[in-house]
């Protein structure tokens, strides 16, 4: 593996545990709120789909290395602070009775970061499938946010 792309593609590394770490907590809350359990399910089956695209865009990076160069750089100490936190999180569902608004608001908050990481920008490319692939994980974060705002709104109307 060339130097040149080996940070970005840690980089995608560690967004595969940030999915999975959110898929957990989807799960987690999926278990502790039953009523809604197909909604938290189903974002939490989501996740770990992004985890297996983001392999699939590593995959694509070492398989066409010379079409892919370092894009904007996200410090991997934000990610595995991320992550850390999304873990206290977990914790802290399992361990005490949070409301579902609380735990609602919490994955507000994950799916802006993930918005907010660009962690889709830390490559560069004109691959058209790997842009196809990173474009759907914007699209289903995106989808993710409506969601989880569309589902405050019901839960506070209830």
């Amino acid at each position: 593996m060339e130097k040149r792309i080996s940070n970005p593609l840690r980089t995608l590394d560690v967004m595969i545990e940030a999915e999975k770490t959110v898929a957990e907590f989807y799960r987690v809350c999926s278990e502790r709120f039953a009523q809604n359990a197909n909604f938290w399910g189903s974002l939490a089956l989501e996740e770990l789909a992004h985890a297996q695209v983001i392999t699939r865009l590593i995959e694509l990076v070492n398989i066409h290395q010379d079409q892919f160069t370092p894009g904007k750089s996200v410090p991997l100490e934000t990610i595995t602070s991320f992550i850390s936190r999304i873990k206290s999180n977990i914790k802290t569902l399992e361990q005490i009775d949070l409301p579902e608004e609380k735990a609602l608001l919490i994955a507000y908050q994950i799916e802006n970061t993930f918005i907010e990481l660009k962690y889709a920008e830390v490559v560069n490319t004109e691959n058209k499938q790997y842009k196809a692939l990173l474009d759907q994980v914007i699209i289903d974060t995106l989808k993710h946010k409506e969601r989880v705002v569309e589902r405050i709104g019901k839960l506070r109307e209830e």
